[in-house]
């Protein structure tokens, strides 16, 4: 099975498709600095019901914006397919990519799942691994992670992001197996406990309250640090640890609050992460990208946490 380079992105305020893929696409132009080959648009009434679809002239961004004008409404949803210029070991590509635009009534849950923008890379190998060992391959591959990382910074700013995560599957969109998370305000990171806690015992949806249509990872299992997890001592150590923070939050009146100076210092506690604040908000991310996940970045908070270096605001 392959997997993708999945970034979802909440907005501060409302959707409006039409000034989302105006600030998404020049962010797209300027880090694949004008390579950027948008080769299909389309337009759902539903998931998997395509109402219409373009595949533009190269570059002709006047016809994309035409089209979300004439078909955008709340209760669609829109997708841009794109080449965006990645590295592949020696040789620079067009490398597949998707960018879906979710009205705030389309589908079943849609918007609040994968939020307001997502992005999808759709060979996680262009960022993850040595590519048959290859020196030139993995030095690539360290450059890709970085044309998106600039992407994303750009986006946080441009599209006014609320909240941002990267995972590698649009299965996994769960703090715990995150390769980046971005908030506008930082007490969100201790919020992100709880809800690491409701979608392990109750199942449901990252942001939104209610079990919904999704099982309690508790009995999927569905985290990506499991898929090639060495024998089942790793897979019960590591849900014993989940159990455990599930269990601090089923309590009545824990404390859930840390300074945002404490936190700021346990996000940059983390081996193998990086953590940056400014203006715009608070973002962590893996050094390595997706070969790694921000667990330890969450476990340090509950440590922290539980262990009460609360301090007054």
């Amino acid at each position: 099975m392959s997997y993708s380079l999945v970034i979802n992105i909440w907005l501060q305020a409302p959707a409006n498709a039409l000034i989302e893929a105006n600030a998404t696409i020049r962010s797209l132009i300027r880090i694949g600095k004008g390579k950027v080959d948008f080769s299909r648009v389309e337009a759902y009434t539903r998931p998997n019901e395509s109402l219409a679809l373009i595949e533009p002239s190269t570059q002709n961004y006047a016809e994309i914006f035409r089209f979300f004008e004439d078909y955008w409404n709340e209760e669609r949803a829109l997708k841009i397919e794109t080449g965006f210029p990645l590295f592949d070991a020696d040789a620079l590509i067009a490398a597949p990519c998707s960018i879906r635009f979710f009205g705030n009534h389309f589908g079943h849950n849609h918007q609040k799942r994968y939020g307001d923008i997502e992005i999808a890379f759709e060979n996680v190998a262009y960022f993850a691994g040595l590519g048959e060992g290859r020196q030139l391959a993995r030095f690539d591959k360290v450059r890709n992670f970085r044309m998106v990382l600039d992407l994303v910074k750009h986006l946080t700013i441009s599209v006014r992001a609320e909240h941002l995560i990267m995972s590698t599957s649009d299965t996994e969109i769960n703090p715990l197996c995150a390769h980046m998370v971005f908030h506008k305000h930082t007490e969100e990171f201790i919020k992100d406990l709880k809800s690491i806690a409701a979608l392990h015992t109750e199942g449901g949806i990252y942001r939104h309250e209610g079990k919904g249509d999704f099982s309690p990872l508790k009995i999927t299992k569905e985290y990506g640090h499991l898929r090639c997890a060495k024998g089942d001592h790793y897979v019960k150590e590591f849900i014993d640890k989940v159990d455990r923070l599930a269990d601090y939050f089923a309590e009545d009146n824990v404390p859930i609050d840390l300074s945002r100076s404490v936190i700021k210092e346990v996000l940059s506690s983390a081996s193998g992460v990086v953590a940056n604040s400014g203006d715009e908000g608070t973002m962590v991310f893996c050094e390595y990208g997706p070969s790694s996940y921000l667990d330890e970045v969450y476990w340090n908070l509950f440590s922290a946490l539980r262990s009460g270096t609360a301090e007054d605001k």
